[in-house]
């Protein structure tokens, strides 16, 4: 965890747009508002509200704390 990382409420990210994206669409995160559930992160509540889905261009990210999807 010395790495640089991004961290919300216990769980961390690595600060690159392949890691911090949104969990439905892909979307990168960094600089932006973002809505964290379920150990998964959001663009909007609009990607929230759905189930979690895998991203289109990378494989489902999870947070380093391990929170449950």
């Amino acid at each position: 965890l010395q790495a640089p990382h991004v961290t919300h409420r216990g769980q961390h990210w690595h600060p690159l747009p392949g890691c911090f994206r949104c969990a439905p669409c892909g979307r990168p995160l960094l600089g932006r508002p973002f809505l964290p559930r379920g150990g998964q992160i959001f663009c909007s509540p609009r990607c929230a509200q759905g189930p979690p889905q895998a991203p289109r261009s990378a494989p489902q990210r999870r947070s380093w704390g391990g929170g449950p999807p």
